[in-house]
C-alpha cells in the first residue's frame, strides 16, 4: 500500500515538474514581453540589472539561474547591456536594479518583502513559479496547450508603472 502510494506521489511529482515551463525559456519568454512596456525607455539607461534574491539556503538556485540568465543569447532588452547580479534576500534592499527575478520554489515567506520592496521600487518582478502571480509579481510565465504563456498581473504591473501593450495582454494569462 506505502509502495502504491509513494509511486502516485512520484508520478504526481514528475508530471507537475514536465508541466512547467524550462526556466531558460521563461526567461527568455519574460525579457521579450518587458520590450512591449510602452514605457519602458522612460525607466532609465544603463544596464538593465537582474537582481536574483535568494533565501538562506537557496544560493545555489539563484547562481544557478543567473548561470542560466548569462549563457542566454539575449545580451540586452532594448540597447540596454543586460546584468544579473545574485544578493541575499536581505540585501536586496541596498541594491540598484531594474528587475527582480525570483526562481522556481521559492519560499513564499521570502518572497513576499521582496514584491512589495519591488512595487515600492518600480521594479519589474519576474518569477519562474506561476503560485507567485497570486502574491503581487508582475509578470511570470505558465503553459497553455503545451506552449509558454505570458502571466501578467495586471494590477501589479500598474503599480509599478508599467503599461503593457494589447498584444500582450492578447497573449496572456491575467491576474488582477
Amino acid at each position: 500500500m506505502r509502495a502504491a502510494a509513494l509511486a502516485v506521489t512520484l508520478l504526481a511529482t514528475a508530471s507537475a515538474a514536465q508541466e512547467r515551463v524550462p526556466d531558460s525559456l521563461g526567461l527568455l519568454v519574460m525579457l521579450k514581453v518587458l520590450t512591449y512596456d510602452s514605457g519602458f525607455d522612460a525607466r532609465g539607461s544603463g544596464d538593465f540589472v537582474v537582481l536574483i534574491p535568494y533565501a538562506p539556503g537557496r544560493e545555489v538556485d539563484a547562481a544557478a539561474l543567473a548561470k542560466l540568465g548569462s549563457a542566454l543569447e539575449v545580451k540586452s532588452i532594448k540597447e540596454r547591456p543586460l546584468r544579473f547580479v545574485v544578493v541575499p534576500a536581505a540585501e536586496s534592499s541596498k541594491q540598484s536594479a531594474s528587475a527582480v527575478l525570483l526562481h522556481s520554489n521559492f519560499p513564499g515567506e521570502v518572497a513576499r518583502p521582496l514584491l512589495t520592496m519591488g512595487r515600492t521600487r518600480r521594479w519589474y518582478t519576474l518569477v519562474l513559479d506561476e503560485t507567485l502571480m497570486l502574491e503581487g509579481a508582475v509578470l511570470g510565465v505558465g503553459l497553455a496547450d503545451g506552449k509558454p504563456q505570458p502571466l501578467l498581473n495586471v494590477t501589479a504591473s500598474k503599480s509599478v508603472g508599467a503599461e503593457f501593450t494589447s498584444a500582450v495582454l492578447k497573449r496572456a494569462r491575467t491576474y488582477h
